[in-house]
C-alpha cells in the first residue's frame, strides 16, 4: 500500500530533544494529510514545504522503524 499525502506543516529540528536524536539533527518533522482522510506526524526529507505532494516509506530512527515521507 502506498500512502500519498499533502504536507500541512513542516519544521526543521536543529536542537534534538534527547541524546538519542542528536545524531540525526538537523531533521525535518511534518504534519501530512493522507489522501485517505487523516493527518499524521512523521519525519520527512529535507526541503519539503507546505503543499508538497509526498509518499510514505519507512526508516529506522534510534532502533525503531517509523514512517518517513519523500517527495512524489
Amino acid at each position: 500500500m502506498l500512502f500519498r499525502s499533502t504536507v500541512a506543516s513542516a519544521t526543521e529540528v536543529t536542537r534534538a530533544p534527547s541524546k538519542d536524536l542528536q545524531a540525526y539533527a538537523p531533521y525535518t518533522l511534518l504534519l501530512v494529510d493522507l489522501d485517505e482522510g487523516c493527518r499524521v506526524m512523521a519525519h520527512g526529507d529535507p526541503g519539503l514545504t507546505i503543499g508538497a505532494r509526498v509518499k510514505a516509506g519507512f526508516k529506522e530512527f534510534c532502533g525503531v522503524l517509523g514512517p518517513v515521507f519523500a517527495a512524489v
